[in-house]
């Protein structure tokens, strides 16, 4: 009787490891599907599909070139990863890369694509960052934090904006790469809580790099250049300071 049941268990058991080898690549396939068909900010495959399509594939052969100026393979942390389009190719690159993200729906899609792709030395960390939390942030060679400062500026005010924007710093080892929309082109809802930056371009450029000049005081400060946001009418300056 005893030989009866574990034999019959054994049978169950393959049974049901049987049905989800079958399931399991099913759904994947659907999944799969649904997302390849789907528009998203970033890119997700073939990137040909996405929002911020030409000016995120920029941006990023820009980091990767001047993270390659570091001359090893880097920590890389991204605040605001969205799907972790960064993080995926830095992460190809051989570095060690976190992405933060708050939106439970950009980490799903970032998960899926970090196990699709089998990569490793990625992680996507469920987190909204705050000024009482930033202080947790771990030390990293490279800090990406790009589009974020304007939300958390509408969210708790631009004192605690600046309080996580120091945080940050703090956690910085070598590159911070910053952008965030200037109030002559940036959307209306966040334009009364931003600082006042100018009424042309240059102006909010010379702004902003002061801004962040008097606030984090780095040892140099580049503006990379100006990057169309492509489904509106608006260029962001991408910024490099260096510690």
């Amino acid at each position: 009787m005893d030989l009866f049941v574990k034999g019959f268990r054994f049978t169950v058991r393959n049974v049901f490891k049987g049905i989800n080898f079958v399931l399991v690549p099913l759904s994947r396939w659907t999944k799969y599907v649904q997302l390849r068909v789907t528009r998203h900010y970033l890119p997700l495959f073939d990137e040909t599909r996405a929002f911020r399509l030409y000016d995120t594939k920029r941006r990023l052969e820009v980091i990767k070139n001047k993270v390659k100026e570091l001359n090893k393979p880097c920590s890389v942390l991204d605040i605001g990863a969205n799907n972790g389009y960064f993080m995926r190719k830095l992460a190809v690159e051989g570095h060690f890369c976190i992405g933060i993200e708050a939106d439970d729906c950009y980490i799903q899609l970032g998960r899926f694509m970090i196990d699709y792709r089998k990569l490793k030395g990625i992680a996507l960390v469920d987190q909204r960052i705050s000024a009482d939390n930033v202080g947790s942030l771990p030390a990293c060679d490279v800090v990406l934090f790009m589009s974020v400062f304007q939300k958390i500026t509408k969210q708790a005010g631009i004192e605690n904006a600046k309080e996580v924007l120091k945080g940050i710093w703090k956690s910085t080892g070598s590159y911070l790469f910053f952008e965030m929309p200037d109030v002559l082109e940036s959307e209306e809802q966040f334009i009364k809580d931003l600082p006042a930056t100018g009424k042309t371009k240059e102006e909010c450029n010379q702004s902003l790099e002061k801004f962040l000049k008097e606030l984090l005081s780095p040892r140099s400060i580049e503006m990379i250049d100006e990057y169309d946001m492509e489904y509106r009418d608006e260029k962001r300056t991408l910024f490099l300071l260096k510690k």
